[in-house]
């Protein structure tokens, strides 16, 4: 076991003389992984706060999108309703204006029969001044 105990001492001395060379190596690395990580997570941070602002951007965006939609769809709902009206202002106009074209057909057919009378009429008269004139001696 004297053996053995030698072993382990002689390797403590060596491992702790190789600890101390490699020591500062290893004091080196880590400062410089810690800077790696470090810088890391700052920019990581930074593109966080970067994409954030980029989002509240868009929500914004959006919000305006939103308010803008409502107004259009509350525009068309307007013009809808005046369309509608207008609609209506046309087939009451249309109606109106077939019982007045039914009106004036119904004139015209019975002046069109006045006029027809009233030329029997004188065409009577001629004939009567016509025979008239005929018969009576002048």
């Amino acid at each position: 076991m004297v053996g053995f105990e030698e072993k382990r001492a002689e390797e403590k001395r060596t491992s702790s003389v190789s600890d101390s060379r490699y020591a500062k190596l290893e004091a080196d690395m880590e400062k410089q992984n810690q800077i790696y990580i470090d810088s890391n997570k700052q920019r990581q941070e930074q593109m966080i706060k970067s994409q954030d602002h980029q989002l509240e951007a868009i929500s914004r965006g959006v919000g305006v999108l939103k308010d803008v939609s409502y107004a259009i769809g509350d525009e068309l709902d307007d013009h809808n309703e005046m369309l509608d009206d207008l609609h209506t202002d046309l087939v009451n106009t249309h109606s109106r204006l077939g019982s007045v074209s039914a009106k004036m057909n119904r004139v015209l057919e019975l002046s069109g029969k006045k006029k027809e009378l009233i030329v029997i009429v004188i065409l009577l008269i001629l004939i009567v001044v016509v025979i008239a004139l005929f018969f009576i001696p002048i």
